[in-house]
């Protein structure tokens, strides 16, 4: 009976996916302090700062939308983790009371 509540509640592909979701944040900070570091090494007195810095500016507010995307990716899919883990030892702790129970009367 455990092994059919442990096979009901399964979060093997939740984990999956959120390893995916925090491998896609890792790169994604990654590109950011890329463009903040080149950014901030530009050179003023280049001719064509403005548009270097622009295009840098850019790409960065590209990742931040992608970074809050991911953020939220990943949040919701820990609560998916927490609530199934919760609700399987909820269960779990049921099944053992009423078998204890039935063991007693």
């Amino acid at each position: 009976m455990y092994a059919l509540i442990s096979r009901e509640f399964d979060t093997s592909e939740l984990q999956q996916t959120l390893d995916g979701y925090r491998a896609r944040e890792k790169e994604l900070k990654a590109k950011q302090s890329h463009y903040e570091k080149a950014q901030g090494n530009l050179d003023p007195f280049d001719k064509h700062y403005d548009r270097k810095f622009a295009n840098y500016d850019k790409q960065l507010e590209d990742v931040y939308d992608h970074l809050d995307e991911i953020e939220r990716l990943i949040k919701d899919v820990e609560g998916m983790i927490e609530n199934t883990t919760e609700t399987q030892k909820s269960r779990e702790n049921t099944v053992r009371l009423l078998m204890e129970y039935g063991q007693r009367y």
